[in-house]
Order: C-alpha cells, then sequence, then structure tokens
C-alpha cells in the first residue's frame, strides 16, 4: 500500500505530462491527435501516444499539447496522428510507429515542415 507521501510523489512527477495533455486554448497551440479506437490500439496508437508525450515533456515545447481521440475511419492506416497548427491545414499522418512519430515531431511540429512519406495522401 502506498502512503500518502509516496501518492503526492507520484502526482507530482506526472505533472509535466498531465501539462501536456491539458485541455488549454485549442485555437493558438498546436494539437497532436492520436487516433485511440479500437484499431487503432490494437496496431500501437498506444506506444505512439506515449512516446510524444514523453518527447514532448523532455522539449517542453509551449503551446503544443497531445490528444486522444476516438476512431478516425481511416482503420487501413492506424495508428493514425493528425497535427492542428494554427493557421495552416490539418495533416494526417497514417501507420504511425513510435519511431516514425519522433521524426513528425522533429521535422514537423520543431521544423515547420510536414514529412510527406508518411502522409495518408501518400501511403
Amino acid at each position: 500500500m502506498k502512503t500518502i507521501a509516496d501518492i503526492r510523489a507520484i502526482r507530482e512527477s506526472m505533472q509535466p505530462a498531465m501539462f501536456i495533455r491539458d485541455n488549454s486554448d485549442e485555437h493558438l497551440e498546436t494539437r497532436i491527435v492520436v487516433g485511440m479506437g479500437t484499431c487503432g490500439i490494437s496496431k500501437g496508437a498506444k506506444f505512439v501516444f506515449d512516446a510524444l508525450v514523453e518527447d514532448l515533456s523532455n522539449r517542453r515545447l509551449p503551446k503544443v499539447r497531445v490528444y486522444r481521440s476516438d476512431c478516425q475511419g481511416l482503420c487501413d492506416y492506424e495508428p493514425t496522428v493528425e497535427v492542428y497548427i494554427p493557421g495552416k491545414p490539418k495533416v494526417v499522418y497514417g501507420k504511425m510507429t513510435p519511431e516514425k512519430a519522433l521524426e513528425v515531431m522533429e521535422k514537423h511540429i520543431v521544423g515547420g515542415k510536414p514529412v510527406e512519406k508518411y502522409l495518408v495522401e501518400n501511403i
């Protein structure tokens, strides 16, 4: 059984990850949405989601959040990752792995250039 001090320590250690997943003003932030329907989860979406949350926690990028969504209707392309950057069109990546998602983070979220080879329209 955990003590109150143990529980508080766990809560404090999780604060950076919770901040990343916080529902703040979504019209002013970059949103990364991982499809977490049953087909996405069965193809590894949880691992993609966890990799993105961990990477964002390490980078501490302001105004970037990771969200989960239900089925995206793109079962053949699961796991999917949608990127919403204010003022730009939505971008949908398919057949994501944790490694591909981290490449998207580096090149698209940080670098500003979508990774063409993973776009659903190019798969």
